[in-house]
């Protein structure tokens, strides 16, 4: 999962690349170090860190940030729509 991008002035020539966000920590990855020394979660079906990889295997779903984040952004419009259906 892309989530961003990276650019570096402060060395002699600028640096660029996309930035991937670990499956189950959350932490940014360079995709470029990714290709070369990352790992994939199958049962996240997506990319992780090296310290992730080094880690036994992944429980589905059991420390999933972006599941969790769904989750939360879910319950809150839940929230928000009753509220607006009991006029609160």
């Amino acid at each position: 999962m892309k989530v961003g991008y990276f650019q570096a002035w402060n060395t002699p020539s600028i640096r660029e690349a996309d930035v991937l966000g670990c499956s189950h920590c959350a932490a940014a990855i360079l995709k470029p170090l990714w290709q070369v020394q990352g790992a994939y979660c199958h049962s996240c079906d997506g990319p992780i860190c090296a310290e992730c990889d080094k880690k036994p295997g992944c429980e589905k779903g059991s420390h999933n940030w972006k599941r969790d984040l769904d989750r939360s952004i879910q319950d809150a419009y839940r929230r928000e729509q009753n509220a607006k259906i009991l006029g609160v």
